[in-house]
């Protein structure tokens, strides 16, 4: 490689491995959202199972973005 390019290619390469590494962290911040409202529908779930109460005023709003969400999903299909 010439010399003269290895400063440009270095940064280049400093660069991309940055956004790389902002892209992963932000998958990962997405991932771990998606988890906690996947644990928090099982929860509302069970909940449902095996009482005749109302869900729990802290799993709510996760129930109902699914709501929403399926609405959604049922109006574009």
């Amino acid at each position: 490689m010439d010399v003269t390019l290895r400063p440009l290619v270095d940064e280049l390469s400093r660069l991309s491995g940055a956004v790389d590494s902002e892209r992963a962290a932000a998958d990962r911040a997405v991932i771990e959202h998606l988890r906690d409202e996947v644990t928090a529908l099982r929860r509302a779930v069970a909940h449902l199972r095996v009482s005749h109460q109302p869900i729990p005023e802290a799993l709510r709003p996760v129930v109902a973005r699914a709501m929403v969400e399926t609405a959604e999903l049922a109006q574009a299909g």
